[in-house]
This record gives structure tokens, sequence and C-alpha cells, in this order.
């Protein structure tokens, strides 16, 4: 590897010209996480057991893309590693691909590659492409109910969709096409698209007949020469799951999480199970007669492996009487007026959701899940055997044609088995087992649409799977985002994630923008509290009347829809004709509409909830005013919330200081990031919640704001 001092120095240059190339000036917190980043790819050198951490809230305005990249490639190529950045959302992994990436390749004399990593979803299955645009409709298969052979319309296709499917074949056969959804303007439909895209699966790969020339495999193939990689963090997150091999391997990688908040979360749902009941019932007899006839097809399969597949039915009866049981004994069980609260505010007006308290499933329905994993357990093993069965008879010379064609289309009927019966499994060992004592537990809960019943299950934490999947396995990695501390400390995020490391670095860079000097944040003269619904609603609309500017580019924020669409019922009229309320139209279009208004000179307000309280970039007049209506406390009302409510009461700790505060302080300075998106901006924060002068804990909401120019309106 070069000297150290020498890789810094060229970094630093090329940070140089790219300032120079750009007419930017070098900021004093671009250059110090710059700096961080670099030393932090270097620690991976000295690296043994405990691998390098790096955690940095980079607040708006400071460049954290242009410093992870910059402080990142030169060492990674040095140390042999590849740069592997995950966003949360598509908007910044294509602001990454199409605008930051090519300014650093352009102007800063770097040379390195890139590859953006896609999920399979995302490109073209050939062999269904083919079959679609020679119109065929249907033909036989081993896989009729559950799996449709790919040639079966799942829907009436009109005139336009075997058009578009024809033109699509023929842009591909002519190299016009490189086989991705996002290379088409405009895409085709999401349920044509279903049709002529696989997964996981019902892939057999290398073994297709057009795995040559398969996008999604050429794609990846690309990704292992590229030195710098831009995935997203639910795929980043799936390849561990499933163990995919799209990415390099984590040893051998730089990885960075940008966006990093969002990481927990995204982590937990990895995680979590769900088995509906009604569903399993009927599918579970045609995953045997499925597993039975692959059997059949193997010209010579071992005495164990006939014994098995002669096993079987009865084990599919049992899993079948096993899954009646327990749907009996779910649906008889009493649901608590209290505990159904955890998660209805997100269900249909008809389902009813039943929390397990602590996440303690009672016994006789643990029982009941055990008593069901047996024959569910043995029925994945026989669909694992049977796979490699098939795969290992795939791979003789001598196999006859025909038989060779039948087993191909019976290899995916393996595949899903056996993910859907592990997926089950998984299921039923949440339930079966019950958390040892002192161990952090699962929460369990069951949700009842009246024609289906979902039992279901998810870690609390995504820290111990994180740190065993992730940081005890990476070279090195980055976590980063403009919001990472609440109430002033990267405590919430430590924990959520499990960064708990000796190497692991924490390292907050300071605003660009001068908030004194730029905003004003006011807490506005309200006598309501916003428990008193009614008196709160009036207060909220003489407010809003009388502070919305109609000249201005103004964003109004709620923490319910239903109190969002009152307010934007009983507002004048003025106000009420360059409104644009979330959920009338699409996200895109309202903040389109927005700017286009903004931009022919007219007022506009945005009303929303909380997905407009972050990853929305209005600068300039597009937000002069930013009106917060009330605190963004979100009370633990989820099944996984309310159980670590449960697990931190047991343990004596307040839920409300340890979760609740510190996730409203992350929230309301998202929220009021709103406003200053670059160091030109200027405007003021309106809050109506007088709670942040009233309540003792406000002192502390408002400490971890940015420092704006602060007025307390008085009560006259």
């Amino acid at each position: 590897m070069a000297d150290a001092t020498a890789l810094q120095q060229q970094i630093f240059t090329a940070y140089d010209r790219l300032c120079k190339a750009r007419q930017l000036t070098p900021r004093a917190a671009q250059r110090r996480m710059i700096l961080a980043i670099s030393e932090q790819a270097l620690a991976a050198a000295e690296a043994a057991t405990e691998r390098p951490i790096l955690v940095v809230e980079g607040p708006t305005g400071t460049g954290k893309t242009v410093a992870y990249l910059l402080g990142a490639i030169p060492i990674a190529q040095a140390l042999g590693l590849k740069v592997v950045v995950a966003t949360a959302t598509v908007a910044l992994q294509e602001q990454l691909i199409e605008r930051d990436i090519p300014d650093l390749q352009q102007h800063t004399g770097l040379k390195f590659s890139v590859a953006i990593a896609l999920g399979r979803s995302r490109f073209v299955c050939i062999n269904h492409l083919q079959q679609y645009a020679g119109g065929a409709i249907a033909q036989p298969s081993l896989l009729p109910d559950l799996m449709s052979s790919a040639a079966i319309w799942h829907y009436r296709p009109t005139a336009d969709d075997l058009t578009q499917v024809r033109q699509l074949y023929t842009h591909w056969q002519q190299q016009r096409w490189d086989g991705c959804r996002d290379s088409l303007d405009p895409p085709p439909s999401e349920s044509l698209w279903q049709q002529l895209t696989t997964d996981s699966e019902r892939c057999i790969g290398s073994r297709c007949s057009n795995a040559v020339g398969c996008p999604f495999r050429g794609a990846r193939e690309g990704l292992h020469e590229a030195d710098v990689i831009v995935a997203n963090h639910d795929l980043v997150l799936a390849n561990l799951a499933i163990d995919a091999g799209i990415l390099p391997p984590l040893a051998k990688t730089l990885l960075i999480f940008d966006e990093g908040h969002h990481l927990a979360n995204k982590a937990m749902r990895q995680f979590q199970g769900e088995l509906p009941l009604q569903q399993f019932q009927k599918e579970v007899t045609q995953l045997a007669k499925w597993l039975a006839a692959t059997g059949e097809e193997l010209p010579t399969p071992t005495p164990a492996l006939v014994q098995a597949i002669r096993e079987l039915a009865p084990l599919a009866d049992d899993s079948l009487n096993g899954s009646r049981h327990l749907l009996t004994a779910l649906r008889s069980w009493s649901f608590d007026a209290a505990e159904s609260s955890g998660g209805t505010q997100n269900t249909a007006p008809r389902e009813r959701l039943q929390r397990m308290v602590a996440g303690e499933l009672p016994d006789p329905l643990r029982q009941l899940a055990a008593t069901l994993r047996e024959p569910v357990q043995a029925l994945a093993r026989i669909a694992t055997q049977l796979r490699s069965a098939v795969t290992e008879t795939l791979d003789r010379d001598d196999l006859d044609p025909q038989k060779r064609s039948r087993l191909e289309s019976a290899l995916p009927a393996t595949a899903i088995a056996g993910n859907r019966l592990s997926a089950a499994l998984r299921l039923l060992d949440y339930s079966a087992d019950a958390d040892a004592e002192g161990d952090v537990p699962h929460a369990r809960w069951f949700r009842d649409s009246g024609d289906e019943l979902w039992l279901l299950a998810s870690p609390i934490t995504a820290a111990p799977l994180l740190q065993q999947q992730i940081w005890q396995q990476v070279g090195a990695a980055v976590i980063t985002s403009a919001t990472l501390t609440a109430l002033g400390s990267f405590d919430r995020i430590a924990r959520a994630c499990g960064l708990t490391g000796e190497r692991t670095r924490f390292l907050q860079l300071p605003s660009p923008f001068d908030y004194a000097q730029r905003a004003t944040l006011t807490i506005a003269a309200m006598r309501s509290q916003p428990h008193q619904e009614a008196h709160f609603l009036s207060e909220v609309v003489a407010q809003l009347s009388e502070r919305i500017d109609p000249k201005e580019g103004t964003l109004v924020l709620f923490t319910s829809h239903r109190m969002m669409q009152q307010v934007a019922e009983q507002l004048p009229l003025a106000l009420r004709e360059q409104l644009r309320v979330q959920g009338t139209q699409s996200k895109q279009r309202l903040l389109r509409d927005h700017q286009t208004a903004i931009d022919n000179g007219s007022g506009s307000t945005l009303f929303g909830v909380a997905s407009f309280a972050e990853g929305i970039d209005l600068r300039g007049d597009y937000c002069r005013h930013v009106v917060i209506v009330r605190l963004p406390f979100s009370p633990p009302d989820s099944p996984i919330e309310a159980t670590q409510a449960d697990y931190l009461k047991r343990r004596g700790i307040d839920p409300f200081m340890r979760l609740t505060l510190p996730a409203t302080s992350l929230k309301l300075i998202q929220a009021c990031g709103r406003l200053l998106r670059t160091e030109s901006d200027y405007g003021r924060v309106t809050i109506l919640d007088r709670r942040l002068v009233t309540k003792a804990y406000g002192q502390q909401l408002l400490a971890a704001l940015p420092p704006f120019r602060l007025d307390v309106e008085p009560l006259t």
C-alpha cells in the first residue's frame, strides 16, 4: 500500500481540483469529514477482529457525498477494497450516479470505475419476454396453482400491452435496450412489468437457456469489476439475508451507509416474519404435490430421497391439521381493547390486531406453534434435499433432453416450496420458542381481517443482527446522515445499530449555515394544548389564516392526516385556492406544481405529514416558511415499539425518555431542516405547540435544534 501521507495528499489535491473546477469555496466541515473518512479507511489495514466504524452527522450543506467518496476511494483502491455506497432512497442513488460521481471523475483527476447495483426485479427475464412476445398464452406446467409458467398472463392483456412487449423484445434483439426497467422512458406499467421480470425463486440461474445474455447476470458481473458500487440499504441487507452473492464479500468492502438514520428500521423489517394461516392451508398440500412431482422426474433418486417423498403427503396433512388448530385458537382468543390499539391506525377499519404483552405468547398458542413447526420443518428439509438432487441431475451430460426440460421447469418449484416453507418455519421458530430469561424479547402479534389471519413476529432491535452480519465482517464502515443525533447525543443510533465497539468513532460536524442571521424560530402564542382537540383545531386554523403569506412558498407539517384535512377544509377560500394537500395527488406532482406556482410568481402552500418532514429539498423561494403544527410525538403504538416499551419498563427504564423523546427530537430537527437548504436561504419556522416552553422536556428539544434566532411570543 502507498504511504498514508501520500494518499491523503492525493485526496486533498483532488478536492482542491474539484473546488477550483466548480468554483466552490472549500468548506472546513467538508475537509474535516474527508480527513476522518480517509483515516477510517486507513484503519481498515490495521483491523484484526475489531472492524473500524465511523459515524458522521453532517448537517445539510456539508457536502457529505463528495466527502465520503473522496475520502474513501483512493485508499480503498490502495487496500484492494471495493467501496459500496448504500442509500435509503432511489433519489439519492440516482443523484450519486447521475451527478456526484461523474463530477468527481471529471474534475478530480481520480481514476475509478463505478456501477449501480439493482435488484433482480429491475431487470427483464428474457425467457418471459420471448414467450410473451411470441404470443404464447399457456403451456403445461408442474406448477398449476401457485406459480404459473412464464407464458400465462395473470390478467387479460390489452392490445397496447402486446404491442409494447413485442417492441421491447425487438429493442432487446437489436441491442437498443439493456433489459433494465430504469432505462425505459416511460417505463411499463407495474402490472405488465411483473409479467416480464422474475425473482430468485423462479430463476434457474446458469441452467437457463438465456443465461449468457441475461441482463441481471450481466449487470451483476460488471459489479465485481467496479471500484465503486452504488446500492441501497434494502439490497445490502437482503444480500446478507439470503447470501445472494450480488455484492463483494464484506471483508473486502468499505461500506458506506448514507441516510443512515433509516438503517435500524430497515434491518428489522428484513427479519420480520409473518404467516398467513388460511393461505398456508391452501398452499401446503400444493407445495407437497410440487415436491412429489419433482421427485418423480428424477431418474435415479436415492433410497433416502424416495422415503422422504413418500412422507410428503402425511407431512402435508399434519401441517394442514396443525395450522387449522392454530387458526381456530387464534380466532377464539379474546381481543383486548387496550392491546388492540397497537397498530390499528395503520390497518383497515375492519381489521383487528392483538399484541402479546412483552412479546410473550400464551403457552397454549406457543405449544400449537411448536406442534405445527415439526411437519413444516420436515417439509422444508425435503425441499432442500430435492433441490440439491435436481441440481446435481441437471449437471449430468447423459440426461435425456425431455427429462432435462421437465426438470428445468421443476427446479423453480423446489425453490418456491423451500422458500415459503422456510419463511413459515422462521415465524414458527419465533412463536414456538419462548425468549430466554434476560434476553431481548421478540414482538409477537396477530392480525385478523376476517378474510385472513396473520401470525407475526419481529426482533425489537436490529443491534445483534447488524453486529453479527455487518460490523464483525466488514473491512470498514461509515454511517452518515444529516440527522443522526437525538437530544444532542449519538446514543440513540448507537443502541439501535449495535455500534458499541472500541473502534467505533462518532463525529458531529458543525453546520455551514448562519442560523441566527438567516432564520427565526417562533413559538406561537397558542392558548390551547394539542390534547384539547376542538379548541386546538380552531386555533390552528386561525393561526395559519393569519401567518401564511399568500405570496410565499410555505410548508405546513401535521402529525395526522385527519387534522390536516380538517384544517384544509376550514381555511379561508383565498388560501384554499393555493393549497396543495398530501394525498390528493402524488408527492412528486404536488412538489412540481408547488415549484411551478412559485416560478410563475404566485404563492403556494404545501400541507403534509411525516414523509414531507424529511427528504424533500425546497430551496430558496420554494420554502420561506415552515409551520410545525404540533410536536411530532409518536406514541409506542406499533407492536414492535410497544414491546420495546414493555421491555424497558421491566428493566426500570422510562420508555418516554429512552424511546419517545429522542425519536421526537430527531423528527423535530428533520422538520426544521426543511427551511435552510443552502447558505443563501433565509426564512422562518413557526411552531404552534407551546409544550416546548411549558414542559420540562421542552428545553431538551429546543437545545437540540439548530441555533435559530428564538422568538417566544408572550400570551396576552
